[in-house]
């Protein structure tokens, strides 16, 4: 993390602040990145891609339905495939949101009933939950939900986008961390790109592939 610091000091960009690697209660639960500037906004008001890296214009590289893939290819040794959310709204008949949000919570609960509790709290009822959790393991039988797995996987996805951001420190490429994407010039978009999905099929051991998209404030317009 020194590191890191040391090369970012002579760069700017909004809400400049160090990197810092935030964990629960041990090295093995949470792990994730933090930054002032993911605090900007990025859905009505794109704050984050109206903003530049030394004064060039910014996109951000996200992982694809990120928890869900990690713990398939961590824990079942599975690819997710193109579209796992889009798997599961196929036969939940639920939106993508609706899956996107269930899934959250089910893998950061410690227990069915916790993952339930939650969900009630968006206006589902026990039946709809029932649905999205049968959906969820038709689609993927061995999936890994509820002992809090999403904590667990906040670690493997920080120590991910901590590689990423070393590997651009040597290139002279400014990675900024958004929870499980990150944001960096426009013309090093394609570079990022590559190496996230490098260091995320090293975590897992090349049993699966990641998926990223990339979004710039013209693709969010």
């Amino acid at each position: 993390m020194n590191k890191i610091s040391e090369f970012l000091q002579a760069h700017t960009w909004a809400n400049k602040g160090p990197i810092r690697l935030k964990y629960k209660s041990n090295p093995f639960t949470g792990g994730r990145l933090y930054t002032l500037f993911q605090n900007l906004r990025s859905r009505k008001m794109n704050e984050r891609l109206n903003t530049l890296i030394d004064d060039e214009p910014i996109a951000e590289v996200d992982f694809n339905a990120n928890h869900l893939r990690l713990s398939l290819a961590v824990f079942a040794q599975q690819d997710a495939g193109d579209s796992p959310y889009e798997d599961i709204m196929a036969v939940s008949g639920e939106s993508r949101d609706g899956v996107k949000g269930f899934i959250t919570r089910a893998m950061g609960a410690t227990c069915k009933e916790k993952a339930f509790s939650s969900v009630y709290r968006l206006g589902w009822d026990v039946p709809r939950c029932e649905n999205a959790l049968a959906a969820t393991y038709k689609c993927f039988p061995k999936v890994m939900l509820f002992d809090g797995i999403g904590v667990k996987l906040q670690s493997l996805e920080g120590s991910i986008l901590r590689r990423v951001i070393l590997r651009g420190v040597d290139k002279g490429i400014v990675c900024l961390p958004i929870h499980d994407a990150i944001a960096r010039k426009v013309s090093d978009a394609q570079w990022v790109k590559q190496a996230m999905k490098e260091e995320w099929e090293v975590e897992v051991g090349g049993v699966a592939s990641a998926r990223l998209t990339i979004k710039t404030l013209k693709s969010k317009q």
